[in-house]
């Protein structure tokens, strides 16, 4: 499995994109934060989007930390979502607290 961490925050473009085979690519939080709010922002993550997903390739948008980015989002399944919206990390030791661990 080949994945892109960080896409977005860098130089790789998305006509580079072709060049590889990745099965997932994860899009940077300064592209996902504020897309809720900011309509340039918005747009941006929206072209990037419509490149992504007929590539076939899993996306997980980063960062998102606010329900106005969230909402936004949703509009894109099946994508999926990483951020402090859903839970703040844990220290180790809540960790151990959870079942199996």
């Amino acid at each position: 499995m080949i994945s892109l961490d960080d896409f977005g925050a860098g130089c790789l473009k998305t006509d580079s994109l072709s060049l590889f085979n990745f099965d997932m690519i994860k899009i940077d939080r300064s592209i996902v934060n504020g897309i809720g709010t900011d309509p340039s922002k918005l747009e941006r993550m929206q072209k990037l989007l419509h490149v992504l997903i007929p590539l076939g390739v899993n996306i997980i948008c980063e960062g998102v930390e606010k329900a106005a980015d969230l909402n936004k989002l949703k509009r894109y399944l099946p994508i999926f979502i990483q951020g402090y919206i859903f839970y703040r990390p844990l220290t180790l030791n809540q960790l151990k607290l959870l079942e199996n661990f």
